[in-house]
């Protein structure tokens, strides 16, 4: 007896609606790559005939406008294009740019006719889908998706153009919710780091605490007189994590096994790595204090994950005159 619901069909991606279609986006895109300008040959400045260079720099940092005065057709984006990287941070999707674009990106030229923009930016977008695209990307100290490995990712297509703007726009919907919710949050957390601020410095006593206690003056500005101004170094010990053979990776738990931890883990569960417990060098638990040594942001402070952590990423061990909690 099959499990698929009235109304869907079995796929290579799984159950979809009988009316969509599966397609590999060769059917309805095609890609170009971007230009590999040096430092030398980038303008600081921009004039009639210049386009700004849109690098991976530029867009994530804030990195000072470069622009570029030599390029063809072929190389040029406006707001209605889509970028994607294709190597290093594969899979970030980009539109609302305009100028002439780095080699590091593919611009993806889709058949209007097919497919919608927004539907499409959504769909690459999709966890499962820039899982796919960092597998075929590879595993390499520096991955790179090629224009093959590309065109073979399917997509489920609706069978109108208006149902993909639909489905775009209640997707748009919740985003706009997220973001109104980001806010909130933001909000919170500056309220949240103030109180820190006050408490942890002794500006503001909890009660039953201090009665009666003035302040001194130290190096690092007043504290409460019963309170020890100390090093980190005195209380805090620091131990570097270890970076195992990549040809031990598998990504699915096994026996013998143990996940290993990396910064970005800390964010998303998408791309989790194990190895075998013998290459775990250094290991931390769930409530132990992490510090991701590269960025951005540089020197986050990290805790909840349980396994083996790589070499970007610090852990801390308060000593016992320090509360773990408190450190953290």
């Amino acid at each position: 007896m099959s499990n698929v619901p009235v109304g869907y069909k079995q796929t290579d991606v799984g159950v979809i609606p009988e009316d969509w279609e599966l397609k590999s986006l060769r059917d309805i895109c095609w890609v170009n790559q971007g230009l590999q300008i040096s430092i030398q040959n980038r303008l600081k400045t921009s004039s009639l005939n210049t386009k700004l260079y849109i690098t991976i720099q530029f867009l994530n940092d804030g990195k000072k406008a470069e622009y570029i005065d030599t390029y063809s057709q072929s190389v040029c984006c406006d707001e209605n294009d889509i970028l994607m990287t294709r190597t290093g941070n594969t899979g970030i999707v980009i539109s609302g740019v305009n100028g002439v674009f780095h080699n590091n990106f593919f611009k993806i030229n889709y058949d209007k006719k097919q497919v919608t923009k927004d539907f499409f930016i959504y769909y690459l977008s999709l966890n499962k889908t820039q899982k796919l695209i960092l597998d075929k990307a590879g595993t390499s100290t520096i991955p790179d998706l090629n224009h093959n490995d590309f065109y073979a990712i399917p997509i489920p297509l609706p069978p109108t153009l208006t149902e993909q703007t639909a489905i775009a726009t209640a997707l748009s919907d919740v985003d706009a919710l997220l973001n109104q919710l980001d806010k909130l949050i933001a909000k919170k957390r500056d309220i949240k780091q103030a109180t820190m601020q006050q408490l942890l410095t002794g500006k503001k006593r909890l009660a039953g605490f201090g009665d009666g206690k003035g302040y001194k003056q130290t190096e690092v500005g007043e504290i409460p007189e019963d309170w020890i101004l100390r090093a980190i170094g005195d209380v805090v010990s620091f131990s570097g994590g270890a970076q195992p053979p990549r040809s031990t990776f598998i990504f699915t738990p096994r026996e013998g096994y143990i996940r290993l931890i990396q910064i970005r883990d800390y964010k998303s569960d998408n791309y989790e790595t194990y190895i075998p417990v013998q290459f775990a060098r250094k290991t931390c638990t769930k409530d132990e204090i992490m510090i991701g040594r590269y960025g951005p942001p540089i020197f986050q402070i990290l805790s909840g994950i349980e396994g083996a952590y790589n070499v970007a990423l610090i852990k801390a061990t308060p000593s016992n005159a320090l509360n773990n909690k408190y450190l953290y």
